[in-house]
């Protein structure tokens, strides 16, 4: 099959797709439970084969792109709110230069104690999932604050009268 023919033909599936998602994933389901046997015995054979892969590979992803897992962490968090907004792949570094290497709050080096990425207004407060509404704290400031006010949370701290 060429280049171009199996183009054509993942083009046409997509478009199918887009169609008929719904009664494609009902005739999976069903192939599924009418054939548990197979897809236990694919995964089975797959994990012989593979014993740590799967775990190797994704907590060595996880380790070498900690900021992006961040990211992307906060992004499906805020979808899965309906908060909208989704925050840019460099907003840690960004804001890294911008505080320099301090926390928002307590003003330690976020070098030694790692950061949080942080909604000054939380989520669950009306927030917006965007660059505008975040801030780097140490992990401590952040578990802190938790759903507060940023006002009053701030006021706790001795920062605001």
């Amino acid at each position: 099959m060429s280049f171009a023919s199996k183009e054509k033909a993942r083009a046409y599936r997509a478009a199918y797709y887009a169609e008929n998602k719904e009664r494609v994933k009902k005739s999976i389901a069903a192939w599924r439970a009418r054939n548990p046997e197979k897809v236990k015995g694919y995964l089975d054979k797959w994990r012989e084969k593979n014993p740590t892969r799967g775990r190797d590979y994704s907590s060595g992803y996880r380790k070498e792109n900690s900021e992006k897992v961040k990211i992307n962490n906060k992004n499906r968090h805020a979808r899965k709110k309906g908060s909208g907004g989704k925050l840019s792949p460099d907003i840690a570094s960004r804001l890294f230069a911008i505080q320099k290497g301090k926390c928002s709050v307590c003003k330690k080096s976020l070098k030694k104690t790692g950061f949080h990425l942080d909604h000054i207004v939380p989520l669950i407060r009306g927030g917006k999932n965007e660059d505008k509404n975040i801030q780097l704290t140490c992990p401590k400031c952040n578990t802190k604050k938790g759903g507060k006010d940023p006002i009053r949370f701030m006021q706790e701290q001795g920062f605001l009268l």
